[in-house]
């Protein structure tokens, strides 16, 4: 199945990590980048470090979501309420496709402020 702004919001929000299902979107030479951390290159770790982050969202979207899709190219930008705060964090979404898998993800989050 084609990666799709609405697939990729629903993998996002889901209650747990389906890693079957981020693999099968996903290309085998994943890069992804948080903020100004080094970029992870392979499927794997990359999956790893999204996993790790996601384990840590209490919600996404929920107060806030929105999505665009052009082509190859999808931009979310959505609210984030971590675990361990009662804060919401606005965060960014960058995703780049190519022939309908995940090639590259690019995730902005900033400060967490009161909400």
């Amino acid at each position: 199945m084609p990666l799709s702004a609405d697939l990729l919001i629903h993998l996002l929000s889901a209650p747990h990590f389906d890693r079957s299902a981020w693999m099968a979107v996903s290309s085998a030479h994943l890069h992804l980048r948080f903020g100004n951390e080094a970029v992870l290159v392979e499927q794997v770790e990359s999956l790893d470090r999204l996993e790790r982050w996601l384990s840590g969202v209490q919600t996404f979207g929920a107060t806030f979501l929105e999505h665009w899709q052009r082509r190859e190219a999808i931009f979310i930008e959505a609210d984030v309420q971590p675990l361990d705060h009662h804060a919401v964090t606005p965060c960014a979404i960058v995703v780049r496709m190519s022939r309908g898998k995940l090639l590259d993800a690019r995730v902005y989050i900033d400060r967490c402020t009161e909400g």
